[in-house]
């Protein structure tokens, strides 16, 4: 038709199924996808919003931030955001730790999520703001697996802590106290607060114009709250579970440095490979806080400005989580075992 004529691969039927289409046998003009200005433009449209997006300030200012933040550091501070944007289409006390229904209905779930929950835009910025030094600072000294075990055990003490002080008051007479509420990312910021503080090599930290003492600041943080935001039965428990930790009570709940060695080569072998993991062998143990502390030095400051090395040398730092006995200041602050178990 139309006086075209029509060639086929030997084999092939014209007009048949699986043979050339009818607007091949036609002569109808073919619309070509792979190349010319019709099918560049998309390809183009897409690289060149690509480009746009790697020069934008904050995508780049992301990235930035994302390379020179620890690997349990940053996946948490992602996690709490994303638990925040996710609480606002939840009712608000389904998620929250209420002793009453956390336990005569099994709802444990609640002992993992309310602590990820902020009770506000404010307060999230200002715990993300707070845990972003104190956890990447912990999280260099101890290694990701042992700083990961201890979030989780500040994070659960936190809560069995609370439900146990709350099922004893209503024993004692107070029935509405297995209705109180803990939620916050606070909760777990204001314990890691305690450890941080208490085996910064800084004798003081300031708050606003006031120099305090280390091991005091997060007692006068806690103070603050209470002024501005009244009693705080789960924030009281946070800290209990923190300077039990710092002052070795609760050393039994961590693994050895071979054990954890061992979880790295095995079952944790494919987080171990994750941009900003730190093996058990790289942890820097006290050298973290003297490099957080002397930014200028080589170190690195409260926001990442500097990142740190990746694995100090041996000489310079405490080893890893061990068992083993060694000069330096522990947690406590005395002097004998290290930091690092």
């Amino acid at each position: 038709r139309g006086g075209g004529t029509v060639s086929h691969s030997p084999g092939t039927i014209p007009g048949a199924r699986g043979g050339t289409p009818k607007a091949c046998q036609t002569g109808r003009p073919s619309m070509d996808f792979s190349g010319g200005n019709g099918g560049g433009g998309g390809a183009g449209g897409a690289s060149q919003r690509g480009a746009s997006a790697e020069q934008n300030p904050l995508v780049q200012r992301y990235r930035q931030w994302a390379g020179e933040t620890p690997f349990v550091t940053r996946s948490l501070m992602q996690l709490v955001v994303a638990m925040f944007i996710f609480s606002l289409f939840v009712p608000s006390n389904a998620l929250v730790n209420i002793p009453y229904f956390t336990v005569m209905y099994l709802e444990v779930y609640r002992i993992l999520l309310a602590p990820l929950l902020s009770r506000g835009i404010l307060s999230l910025v200002f715990a993300l703001m707070s845990f972003y030094r104190t956890g990447a600072t912990l999280e260099r000294a101890y290694g990701s697996a042992a700083f990961g075990i201890l979030v989780s055990t500040v994070l659960v003490g936190t809560q069995a802590i609370f439900i146990t002080i709350a099922f004893m008051a209503a024993l004692g007479g107070d029935m509405s106290a297995i209705f109180w509420v803990a939620q916050g990312f606070w909760l777990v910021v204001m314990g890691l607060m305690v450890i941080d503080c208490v085996a910064d090599t800084n004798p003081t930290r300031r708050l606003f114009v006031v120099q305090i003492p280390s091991k005091y600041y997060p007692l006068v943080t806690f103070a603050l709250w209470l002024v501005f935001m009244g009693p705080r039965m789960d924030m009281a428990c946070s800290l209990m579970i923190g300077y039990a930790y710092a002052f070795h009570k609760l050393d039994w709940l961590q693994p050895s440095a071979e054990r954890i060695r061992q979880w790295e080569d095995t079952m944790l072998g494919p987080v171990t490979r994750r941009p900003g993991y730190i093996s058990c062998s790289a942890a820097s143990g006290m050298e973290a806080w003297h490099m957080m502390n002397n930014p200028n030095a080589g170190g690195y400051d409260a926001w990442g400005a500097s990142a740190p090395p990746a694995s100090p040398t041996p000489a310079s730092r405490p080893a890893g989580p061990s068992s083993a006995q060694t000069e330096g200041r522990t947690l406590g602050g005395e002097t004998g075992r290290a930091l690092t178990r």
